[in-house]
């Protein structure tokens, strides 16, 4: 309401992602959490992005969503779960709901009771059905499918499982034969001299000169390291995209284990190239650090092995 604020706010407070917490879509569950509807979340969406457009800031929104809440049943969490998926927004953290001491929606969790009007209020209680409601806010991980196809079939809601933009998840493939094994050819049977105990004729030893280890070693490390450099690079131009479209991002853990496995002078050029972390400050020391000192290692190393 206030412009002024909300300008101010814009321009000079948020430090890229703007936590919001419209909490929910439905607005009979909405109501049970005292919350506004959802058409007031959407239009601070739209006055958000005008404000960054005209401030040239490259700021985002990250929702905060609740499951399970009293008065939220499977379809509700269907819902929502459509709303997401329709505005492109893929959660990362869902909070599911849980009873506190001393507020509303604690006590129509233990009672099935609104206090305000006293009716009956719909409650999941129920582990799994808590699980599945969570699920459904979080369709797109793997470890969730499938309780998000148990959900979709016990709501009726099968018409979400598919291939079109508008589905939540791909049907199950059907299993597929496994192919026969051939039958395995018999072992030919062994010439009547090797039973009376003759001697078996030696194997002609290889005369060729064997490899050096040392060298295969030294390419094998080549390529390896290669590799990890190469990946650690494109890593960080991916997060950075991720960071843009609020996507799942690759965890900073991540990150710094292939820069110490060897990856240094990769995620050096990936963070210069794509300016991806540069003001985190173990990044752009910890980075170039473990590039000078794996070089100088493989100098070394090379200068003995070569």
């Amino acid at each position: 309401k206030n412009d002024e604020f909300f300008a101010e706010l814009v321009k000079y407070h948020i430090s890229g992602q703007l936590k919001v917490a419209p909490e929910h879509c439905i607005d009979s569950v909405l109501d049970y959490m005292g919350k506004p509807h959802i058409d007031v979340y959407e239009r601070f969406m739209e006055k958000y992005k005008k404000l960054n457009t005209k401030y040239s800031k490259e700021q985002y929104i990250v929702p905060y969503l609740m499951s399970s809440h009293p008065g939220s049943r499977l379809e509700d969490a269907i819902a929502l779960a459509e709303y997401l998926n329709k505005t492109g927004r893929q959660p990362e953290q869902v909070q599911d709901f849980y009873p506190t001491p001393g507020t509303i929606s604690t006590c129509m969790y233990y009672t099935g009771i609104d206090p305000l009007t006293m009716k009956s209020v719909y409650v999941a209680k129920s582990p799994h059905e808590k699980a599945m409601q969570r699920a459904l806010l979080q369709w797109k991980r793997p470890d969730k499918r499938k309780l998000v196809i148990e959900a979709l079939k016990a709501a009726g809601r099968e018409d979400l499982i598919g291939y079109g933009p508008e589905c939540l998840v791909r049907p199950d493939r059907p299993a597929r034969p496994k192919p026969k094994k051939p039958a395995e050819p018999e072992k030919p049977k062994k010439p009547e001299g090797y039973k009376k105990g003759w001697a078996k004729p030696k194997a002609k030893k290889n005369s060729k000169p064997a490899k050096r280890k040392g060298k295969g070693a030294v390419e094998y490390l080549f390529y390896l390291l290669a590799a990890i450099n190469i990946a650690l690079c494109a890593m960080m131009g991916i997060d950075k995209l991720c960071a843009k479209l609020n996507k799942r991002r690759i965890p900073e853990k991540v990150l710094f284990l292939l820069a110490v496995l060897g990856g240094g002078l990769g995620g050096t050029v990936g963070m210069l190239s794509f300016r991806h972390k540069t003001k985190h400050w173990y990044f752009a020391v910890g980075f170039p650090a473990l590039a000078i000192l794996q070089i100088a290692l493989l100098i070394v190393y090379l200068s003995k092995n070569i």
